[in-house]
């Protein structure tokens, strides 16, 4: 027998292309100069692929054919032949028939019309059928997140490969229901292997003892069980890989819609800073009555508003927004009336003469000199004494706006001052939130 040792999966009712290597050119070389001395081909695995493994490695018969060019392997039955030496200088081996034994007492020597026969066949081709079906429907799930090149190793195998057919009518009338039997099971293995090795198989190795151990089986009914049991163990496999992906898809889902939303943060961040900018220095445009020094600090500060700095950004915001409260443009002006605040003060109060007069000497000294500055006048007495009221008749007789502010407990300068800008949530003094 001439031997055609494999690396891929090869079983009986297989049939597929031979891939061009070395050893295939070399091989099919010495077979077209053999071909009158050969009887049979077999095709075989060899453990580890070493021809020291060769004895009793289990072989099948196979058919080498030419079709356009393309060189193609086919196995049209069961048969399968134990090695018992192989000769790897001329591909010669001897082997003997390795032939199916029906360990279940129903098919030991069962005739084709037995209606258990026949009803037990059925049943495993059923749930072989079944097996396949969910099979697909479970690997169409993971192809979509298979690397590209696997997923072109694995349409290149499903390609080459004849899938089973469960029909049983598209099977010759005259066919034996147990060789469509064992057709169907083969063809599924070839299938199982096939994928197996192309999709979740690191090498050849792995598969190697799995495709020698199921030819060994000669009981048709627990080949048919075994290939179950193997799609079975796929499923789980393809569950778990299916599992792991999904996961780390939603973990990169979770990650990525946090990196979405800190991009979307981020550009709100810096179209508010923009808008900002633009706001501020719209403001600042505006306002008319405002010295060249604290214009320019101010324009120093609108123009930083560029900075990655958003924690530094958010005190210039809040910075520019307690300058831009300030009434800017709005202003009274200087009224020094002697007569006119003799009246008001008059009309308020009664009595009081010497602070009365004291209050109309500043007045007058202001419009002496046409002040358009404040003056600072303390008043001190006990309460109730009207310290507060001659306040807002000072206010009635300059015609200006009056407010109150209480500095009763107050013992730190901050309240007056205000606070520095590094502070978190910084604040004016009084008298700035007064004038706002």
């Amino acid at each position: 027998m001439y031997t055609l040792k494999f690396n891929s999966p090869i079983l009986p009712y297989a049939k597929f292309p031979l891939t061009q290597n070395k050893y295939i050119q070399d091989f099919l070389r010495s077979y077209e100069e053999d071909k009158d001395k050969i009887k049979k081909v077999i095709g075989v695995h060899f453990e580890k692929n070493s021809n020291q493994n060769a004895a009793d490695a289990i072989g099948i018969e196979i058919d080498i054919i030419k079709i356009n060019n393309v060189t193609l392997i086919e196995s049209n039955s069961n048969r399968r032949f134990r090695v018992l030496d192989y000769d790897p200088a001329s591909n010669f081996c001897s082997a003997l028939p390795f032939q199916d034994q029906d360990s279940s007492p129903l098919l030991a020597g069962a005739d084709e019309t037995d209606q258990r026969y026949q009803d037990l066949l059925m049943s495993e081709v059923f749930e072989l059928k079944n097996t396949m079906f969910l099979y697909n429907k479970n690997i169409t799930n993971v192809l979509g997140l298979l690397p590209e090149d696997i997923l072109a190793r694995y349409d290149m195998v499903v390609k080459s490969l004849q899938n089973p057919v469960f029909d049983l009518g598209k099977y010759p009338s005259d066919a034996k229901f147990i060789d469509i039997f064992n057709e169907i099971t083969y063809k599924m293995a070839q299938y199982y292997f096939s994928i197996f090795q192309a999709v979740f198989s690191k090498d050849n190795e792995s598969v190697r003892p799995m495709i020698s151990d199921f030819l060994r089986i000669q009981d048709p009914i627990h080949r048919s069980r075994k290939i179950i049991s193997y799609f079975e163990e796929l499923q789980g496999i393809i569950d778990k890989k299916l599992y792991y992906v999904r996961k780390m898809q939603d973990e990169f889902k979770e990650r990525s819609k946090t990196t979405l939303l800190e991009h979307a943060f981020q550009r709100v961040i810096e179209d508010s800073k923009k808008s900002d900018k633009a706001k501020y220095q719209e403001k600042l445009d505006e306002v008319k009555l405002m010295d060249e020094s604290t214009r320019k600090v101010l324009q120093e500060e609108i123009d930083q508003l560029d900075s990655k700095n958003d924690t530094e950004t958010s005190r210039k915001v809040q910075y520019l927004n307690q300058v831009f409260r300030l009434p800017w443009d709005k202003s009274v002006d200087p009224f020094w009336d002697v007569k006119f605040s003799r009246e008001v003060l008059d009309e308020s109060h009664y009595g009081m003469q010497d602070t009365k007069d004291r209050i109309l000497e500043f007045i007058a000294k202001n419009k002496r000199i046409d002040s358009d500055q404040g003056m600072v006048l303390l008043l001190t007495g006990p309460p109730g004494v009207g310290k507060t009221s001659i306040a807002k008749a000072i206010g009635a007789c300059l015609k200006r706006p009056t407010t109150v502010i209480s500095m009763g407990g107050q013992n730190d300068p901050i309240h007056i001052k205000g606070s520095k800008r590094t502070y978190v949530d910084s604040q004016p003094g009084i008298f700035v939130k007064e004038i706002q």
